[in-house]
Parts: structure tokens; sequence; C-alpha cells
């Protein structure tokens, strides 16, 4: 597998959170721990780490373990930040998640950045029928094309992956309960509820 110490891991946690009320929701809490520090955790071997945030998100930013990376241009969406943090990493190949991804393993990063091969451009997870393009693998080249996208105006993150050499991941369903993401209140109330029924 490629060595994580040769990778950065970027937290993508720059989104307005309109559906959830514009409530950040990397504050959200899960058995007693924030979705942001879940996830850090679970992003521990990586070469480096950092976590993409809007400049009107940095409330406590002193308080943050890693470095807050900036958009370049902000209302970009994703896309804007995948490529400022993509023009900022010190490596190669990033590793994105997005903080609404709370249920994420380490073991599930791994089994996905197992599957990368020379010739991607990204990998992308794929659970029942649905792409996962915030949780998934890229690489540093991609820069120019997606530089080109946002100077047309085309933000759209599956827009830039028909211009990429995408490697789709079918993941097993092991890992399917790691891509349960939660975008409104209602879903964020079931996830507290199946995990308060497992403990």
């Amino acid at each position: 597998m490629r060595e994580k110490q040769c990778m950065t891991a970027v937290l993508l946690a720059g989104g307005k959170s309109s559906r959830m009320g514009y409530h950040p929701k990397q504050q959200l809490m899960l058995d007693g721990e924030s979705f942001q520090t879940r996830i850090l955790k679970q992003l521990q071997g990586f070469g480096e780490i950092a976590i993409s945030r809007r400049k009107e998100n940095e409330e406590n930013a002193e308080d943050m373990p890693y470095p807050l990376w900036q958009d370049q241009i902000p209302g970009l969406g994703p896309l804007g930040g995948m490529f400022s943090c993509l023009q900022r990493a010190a490596y190669e190949t990033v590793f994105f998640v997005a903080c609404d991804y709370p249920m994420m393993t380490t073991e599930c990063m791994d089994f996905l950045i197992g599957q990368m091969e020379e010739e991607d451009d990204c990998v992308i997870p794929v659970v029942n029928g649905r792409i996962h393009p915030v949780c998934a693998v890229y690489r540093k080249r991609i820069c120019p094309v997606l530089e080109e996208q946002i100077n047309n105006g085309e933000l759209a993150v599956k827009k830039l992956l028909k211009r990429l050499q995408v490697h789709d991941v079918e993941m097993p369903e092991a890992y399917e309960r790691c891509f349960r993401n939660v975008n409104t209140p209602e879903e964020y109330e079931k996830i507290k509820s199946e995990e308060s029924k497992i403990i």
C-alpha cells in the first residue's frame, strides 16, 4: 500500500451547512466528540494534515491542532477548497474527507488508498451506486484542470471527474457504514440514535 507518510490528508470543513440550519457540521457532537475531532483522530499517520476552512469559519482558530488552509477564492464550494488545498499540499497525493463523514475510519481510508494506481488521477469510493467525491484520493497534477473549471465557472465536482482518469472503487460492505454522511438535522438525529443503541 502507498505509504501514508508521503501523503497529505485534508479535512474539508468549509461548507455553509445550509441544510443543517447553518450550524457548522464539524462542531456537531457524536459519542462525546465533535465530528472534527473524530475524523482528525482517524487521519493520524499521514505525512501532512490540514483543515480546509472558509475565513468566516475560523473562530477558535488558535485551538486547532493542525494548520488551517483558507480557500484562495471564497464562495466556490468544495471544488474551490480542493483546488486551494491541492496547491498547498506538500505531497503529490492528497486524501480529502468532508467533515460530515463522522463514521470514517483509518481502515477504510487505508483500503481506498491501496486501490490507487500510477495512472489514476483520483480514486473515488462508490457505495450502493452513489459516488463520494469529497471523501476520496486525488493527485496534485489535476490542478490545471481544476483551475480551468473554476475559470469557466464550472463548480460541480462531478463535471471535474468527467475530465480525469478516475478509478471508481466499489466499497466492501464492511466499509459502507463509513460513508454515512450527515447533511440535515433529521440525519443527525438518526445517526445519534443508532450509535446510542450500539453502545
